[in-house]
């Protein structure tokens, strides 16, 4: 039986709020009048667009940009007055200057991926040719131990949404679908909860990206892990890169609180079926093994903190009846009925999550593929 744990570091609270998925989206009024400072990272003494996120300028390449987003090639194609303002105001550097709402880290880590100055961490192909920067094979993310960021990942999903970048968000949809499977086996095999980096808060700010392109998927298990989480940052969230505050809906919030109620009496129920006594029908010593299994209900009765022994997560083994059972010393033939009644329940269980949040999840076709998306109940 798997052993995740579903304890993780929390993050920091912070104090500006975020609802709109914009964590810039106060940044044009905010730095008016604020003396603007050039990116130390982003700025290409031949870049041809200026581009001004908060009191941050980005001098890039504007061909790159247009060329994976239509609304930036839109944009572009726009007369652009130069900004007396900008620091590169010279008549010899007159540059173009274009004021986005987003904040300067989330356009950062944007532009990591698609100019990258740290090496293949951010883009697995990339070359140079001449000063454009030219991608040759869009894979931004991958699943192994990199450790990308949930400020990473959520840039690249928020803004590659906002600006149709739709290789960066698609990569960046699967680099999160491959840790929250919606197929229970390969929960269950999973040891901990979400990316290497990723904190357990962090499964609210997951909630409101899969809300935001309507990923009916990854919305259930964000929800799920939410369920999990400590009353104290589902209430109030966390606190992004930029400062701005990431929260849940007061629908969503509600919503996991139901939710979580209605898992908890299902785990206890999965608890008292696999606890039954009954012994295998392979079973060479019956009356050592019905004692055993009454053991395992004495010692769950005896437990002083319900949580070791209850999980909103059905596809998460309750820690007390691991050790409750292992410390029974029933039989092997016992041990794997006890196995398969776990994983029986568990799986019974999970087939009626989607009901448990309302979401309609995608049908799926005889081929395995989804036929067509499905919003949200």
């Amino acid at each position: 039986m798997s052993t995740r744990s579903n304890t993780r570091k929390r993050a920091r609270t912070g104090s500006i709020a975020a609802t709109s998925n914009d964590g810039g989206a106060q940044n044009r009024a905010e730095s008016e009048g604020v003396a603007r400072k050039r990116d130390e990272e982003f700025w290409y003494p031949d870049g041809s667009i200026i581009l001004v996120a908060g009191d941050v300028e980005f001098r890039v390449f504007k061909g790159i940009l247009a060329k994976h987003s239509p609304v930036f090639r839109d944009m572009f194609s726009l007369p652009q007055p130069s900004d007396p303002t900008s620091s590169a105001s010279s008549a010899q550097d007159v540059c173009p200057v274009v004021h986005l709402s987003d904040s300067a880290e989330d356009l950062r880590h944007v532009l990591r991926a698609y100019m990258p100055t740290g090496g293949p961490r951010y883009l697995s192909v990339a070359c140079m040719v001449s000063a454009e920067l030219t991608i040759a094979h869009s894979v931004f993310f991958s699943k192994e131990p990199v450790g990308y960021s949930y400020d990473a990942i959520s840039a690249a999903v928020r803004l590659g949404h906002k600006y149709q970048m739709s290789d960066l968000l698609d990569n960046a949809l699967d680099y999160l679908k491959a840790y929250y499977p919606i197929d229970f086996d390969k929960w269950y095999a999973y040891k901990q909860y979400g990316p290497p980096s990723f904190t357990m808060a962090h499964h609210i700010g997951l909630v409101n990206l899969a809300r935001l392109v309507d990923d009916a998927e990854l919305l259930l298990m964000a929800l799920l892990v939410c369920c999990t989480i400590d009353d104290t940052d589902i209430i109030h969230g966390f606190e992004r890169e930029d400062g701005s505050r990431e929260q849940l809906t007061l629908g969503d919030i509600g919503l996991c609180y139901v939710a979580r109620s209605r898992l908890t009496a299902a785990s206890v129920q999965i608890m008292l079926r696999v606890c039954r006594p009954e012994v295998s029908a392979a079973c060479q010593t019956e009356r050592a093994c019905s004692l055993g299994f009454e053991s395992v209900l004495i010692a769950l009765e005896a437990i002083d903190d319900p949580s070791v022994i209850t999980n909103p997560d059905p596809g998460f083994d309750a820690v007390g009846f691991d050790d409750a059972f292992r410390a029974a010393g029933v039989c092997a033939q016992c041990k794997e009925m006890v196995k398969e009644r776990n994983l029986r329940e568990r799986k019974a269980a999970w087939k009626k999550l989607p009901e448990i949040f309302g979401i309609n999840l995608p049908k799926v076709a005889d081929d395995g593929q989804a036929a067509g998306n499905a919003a949200p109940a």
